[in-house]
C-alpha cells in the first residue's frame, strides 16, 4: 500500500480546517476596475490544454473592455506550447506538482501582488483553493464549479449549469464578478499563431499541391490519447470514402501523432489522389494554423475540437457518454456536430454512416447559413 497517500489527504484536510479559521465572507458586490489604470489578475488552471483554451474568451472579453489589464496564468505545463508566447499574458507561471517549484512560482506570484485571482478549475480542488488563498492574499477571489469549497471564494459561478449550456457560455459567466455582461463576448477566441507557423502552414497546402480556390479541404484528427476515444481502422476508411465521394472536389489531410502515423498511411495507401498527412513533429501553434486553413474539420473529443471552432470552421467531433460531457463540450456555436456514443468508455458502437450522416447535417448547416466556405459550393 501506498502509504504516502493517506498522509497527503490529512495534510489537505488539516490546510483546510486552517483555512476555515481565517475564512470571510464572500463580498458579491462586482468589482471595479478604473479603465485608467492598470489591474492585475491571476487565472488559475493547472489543467490539460483544453480547459485552458476555453478560457481564452474570458480573457478576450476583459482586455477589451479593460485595456490596460494585465493577465497572468497559473498552468500546466502540457499548455506551455500554447500559451508561452500569446501576447494576451503578461505572466505565465507553471504547476509542476513538486513542492519546490510551485512555491518558488507562488513566491513570485506573491511578488506581484495582483488585485484579483480566479480559480478557473472547475471542481472542489484543494490545490487550486491553496494556490488562489495563499498566492494572492487578501484580494477578490472568483471561481468556477466549487460546491463544497463555495464559502472561501467572494464569487462562485456554476460551470456545468446542470449539463446545460456550452463550458464556454458558462465560463464567460464569470465576467459578471467585473461588471460585464457575459453577452458581450462571441465565444470565439483563436489561439496566437505567430508568423513562422503561418507560414509553414502555407508552405504544408504548396507542398501538398493543394489550391484553396479549387479544393474542399476537410481535416480529419486520427490522435486522441487513448484508442478507446477513436473509430477503427476500417470505419475511418469507409467514413472516408463517403466523404470523398461526396462532392468531386474534396480533399482529405489527415492530422496523426506517434502510432495513429502508421494508421494515417494505410488510410492514404487507400485514396492516394485524395488524401494527405501532416508532417509529422508539427508544434500545437503549427498544427493550428493548418487547421485555420481548413475548411471542415472531424475529430475525437480534443483540444482540437475548440481550436478549430475558434476559427470557426465547422466540426464534427465523436464522444463517449462519459459524464454528459459532450452535452456541455460539444463544438461550440453549432447546433449539431457531436456524434455520440452509447459507450461509457470507448465509441467502438459508433458507424461510419452515423458520423457521415453527421457531417451532412452540419455542412448542410453552413452552407445555408453562409458561415464559412461552405457557401461557396454549389
Amino acid at each position: 500500500m501506498n502509504l504516502l497517500k493517506p498522509i497527503e489527504l490529512l495534510a489537505k484536510k488539516m490546510t483546510l480546517a486552517l483555512l476555515n479559521i481565517f475564512r470571510r465572507a464572500g463580498r458579491p458586490e462586482s468589482i471595479s476596475i478604473n479603465k485608467g489604470l492598470t489591474y492585475k489578475i491571476l487565472f488559475i488552471r493547472p489543467q490539460r490544454i483544453g480547459d485552458i483554451f476555453i478560457a481564452f474568451p474570458v480573457f478576450d472579453a476583459l482586455l477589451r473592455q479593460f485595456p490596460r489589464a494585465k493577465i497572468s496564468l497559473f498552468g500546466s505545463p502540457a499548455c506551455r506550447p500554447i500559451i508561452e508566447d500569446d501576447p494576451r499574458f503578461y505572466k505565465i507561471y507553471y504547476y509542476r506538482k513538486s513542492i519546490r517549484s510551485d512555491f518558488k512560482e507562488l513566491r513570485k506570484i506573491r511578488k506581484e501582488k495582483y488585485d484579483c485571482v480566479v480559480d478557473l478549475v472547475g471542481t472542489d480542488s484543494v490545490t487550486s483553493l491553496l494556490l488562489t488563498v495563499f498566492g494572492v492574499p487578501g484580494k477578490p477571489r472568483i471561481a468556477v464549479g466549487k460546491n463544497r469549497f463555495c464559502k472561501y471564494y467572494d464569487y462562485n459561478f456554476d460551470l456545468r449549469n446542470g449539463n446545460t449550456g456550452h463550458v464556454i457560455i458558462n465560463s464567460l459567466k464569470l465576467l459578471e464578478a467585473f461588471g460585464i455582461s457575459f453577452d458581450k463576448s462571441d465565444g470565439f477566441a483563436p489561439p496566437y499563431i505567430d508568423d513562422n507557423a503561418d507560414r509553414n502552414a502555407v508552405e504544408i497546402f504548396e507542398k501538398l499541391s493543394i489550391d484553396k480556390n479549387e479544393s474542399f479541404v476537410v481535416g480529419y484528427n486520427l490522435s486522441a490519447g487513448s484508442p478507446e476515444r477513436i473509430p477503427a481502422v476500417d470505419v475511418t476508411a469507409d467514413l472516408l470514402k463517403r466523404i470523398l465521394n461526396f462532392r468531386d472536389n474534396f480533399r482529405i489531410i489527415l492530422f496523426a501523432l506517434g502510432p495513429e502515423r502508421e494508421k494515417a498511411a494505410r488510410l492514404q495507401e487507400q485514396f492516394p489522389e485524395k488524401v494527405d498527412i501532416i508532417p509529422d513533429g508539427l508544434s500545437l501553434p503549427e498544427a493550428s494554423a493548418v487547421i485555420k486553413r481548413l475548411d471542415f474539420f472531424i475529430t475525437p473529443d480534443t483540444s482540437l475540437v475548440h481550436i478549430a471552432r475558434s476559427f470557426e470552421i465547422p466540426v464534427v467531433a465523436f464522444y463517449r457518454r462519459y459524464m454528459d460531457n459532450h452535452k456541455i463540450w460539444y463544438p461550440f456555436g453549432q447546433p449539431c456536430g457531436a456524434v455520440v456514443s452509447g459507450n461509457e468508455g470507448n465509441i467502438a458502437d459508433l458507424t461510419a454512416a452515423s458520423i457521415f450522416d453527421e457531417f451532412v447535417k452540419v455542412f448542410d448547416y453552413f452552407k445555408q447559413e453562409g458561415k464559412c466556405p461552405i457557401s461557396r459550393l454549389s
